[in-house]
């Protein structure tokens, strides 16, 4: 033990000496959180949502003209889009940057739905900005999927309304609105019972407070960001095994009484040590700055244990399948980058079925990102347990299997 316990010392002293690239790869969980949290909102209070900067130049004089200028009026659609009506002058104000995008409904678009043929929304995007352009034009793409479906839908009553005039002058004019919205009613009702009971339902709750005092913004997105990082600072161990095998020194260590096995485990124990002091720095420092109350003390430990465990036998397991040091660190940066993706270290989703969601429970970040997330909403370390328990089951099995192929590899 006192031999590994040696080789782990010679690595932290040799990281401790050298720290600046270590602590600039803690700092990029912290900044990137802060700058996803600021975008986004912080979660504390009512929740901001930007405006959409709209301008809408009506040349119908028709229904849907006007259905438009109704709905866009309204304050609940006002608390998302800041639309204001226009003409001619639509155009210079979107060249001089003062909207995100430019509505034009042409002439006689009711005419061209109710005739039943081909209408066409026009949309000009301001291209000094660059994401509520995008989302005007997809806001746009679905009010005209809505109003295609509407209209195939209405087609019967469409029809109707066109024949009007052709109707016997001896009905009276409110008889035939009459009838043709009995008729749009009858149709719609039709269609409710087609879809009734509705396939998805929402139902609304007010967040527990006491359970959920750290999760804000930051604390979504801080936990997967840090096991992405500590998967990267985890990398060392694969290049230094490969350059000391490569440079002799692993040979000249293998001299002394440590063998190989005794050398793997030295190795481990430090990035261990060496991953769990990261956790050690950031936890802390995501409370201070980003107001993150991570939860139960025992749990958070036991699964940054648990994580550190995980990435030290998986490195370790690399060492063992690659052959050169120039292998090692391209395999250790593919193989960070795609658990970090597919785990939801990067964009901060669940996937609950399908291969997504299997290929992400094969990744240490997933586990250790729900482990964390759970217990900053207040669960106790029995809840975690088989999160906990994943990490440390893989990661000695991972550990135990590096190693012995790592011991072959240098025996041959």
């Amino acid at each position: 033990m006192s031999r590994i316990l040696a080789v782990s010392w010679r690595d932290l002293k040799s990281s401790a000496m050298a720290p600046t690239g270590i602590v600039l790869m803690l700092l990029i969980p912290l900044l990137l959180s802060g700058i996803i949290g600021l975008a986004f909102g912080t979660g504390d209070g009512e929740q901001k949502f930007p405006t959409l900067k709209l301008l809408v130049w009506n040349r119908d004089e028709g229904l849907v003209g006007r259905l438009f200028a109704s709905t866009l009026g309204q304050e609940s659609a006002s608390q998302y889009v800041d639309a204001e009506f226009v003409a001619e002058e639509g155009m210079e104000r979107i060249r001089q940057g003062k909207a995100s995008a430019l509505l034009i409904l042409p002439e006689g678009l009711t005419d061209s739905i109710l005739a039943g043929g081909t209408a066409t929304l026009e949309l000009i995007k301001n291209p000094a900005e660059q994401y509520m352009p995008l989302i005007a034009e997809n806001g746009m793409r679905l009010v005209a999927s809505a109003l295609d479906a509407l209209v195939r839908i209405l087609e019967p009553e469409l029809a109707l309304i066109r024949n009007a005039d052709e109707v016997d002058a001896h009905i009276p004019e409110q008889e035939q609105i009459a009838s043709i919205s009995a008729a749009m009613s009858g149709r719609f009702y039709r269609l409710a019972q087609w879809f009734s009971p509705w396939p998805v339902k929402l139902e609304m709750h007010e967040p527990d407070e006491s359970s959920s005092e750290g999760m804000n913004v930051f604390g979504y997105v801080l936990p997967g960001l840090t096991v992405m990082m500590l998967l990267m600072i985890a990398q060392k161990l694969l290049r230094e095994i490969s350059e000391e095998h490569e440079n002799g020194t692993l040979s000249a260590v293998l001299a002394t009484p440590i063998d190989v096995t005794e050398y793997a485990m030295g190795k481990a124990l430090g990035l261990l040590i060496l991953t769990l002091a990261g956790f050690a720095v950031l936890l802390p420092c995501g409370s201070l700055l980003f107001s993150i109350h991570w939860g139960e003390p025992v749990a958070v430990l036991t699964m940054a244990i648990g994580f550190s465990l995980a990435a030290s036998g998986m490195m370790m397991l690399l060492c063992g399948i690659t052959r050169s040091s120039r292998q090692a660190e391209a395999v250790g940066i593919t193989v960070v980058l795609l658990m970090s993706l597919v785990g939801g270290s990067m964009v901060p989703f669940r996937a609950e079925h399908g291969v997504l969601a299997v290929l992400s429970r094969l990744t240490p970040n997933r586990w250790a990102i729900d482990g964390f997330l759970a217990v900053m909403q207040g669960e106790p370390v029995t809840a975690i347990l088989g999160e906990a328990g994943v990490l440390f089951v893989a990661g000695l099995v991972m550990l135990v299997t590096g190693a012995m192929l790592f011991r072959k590899r240098v025996m041959q």
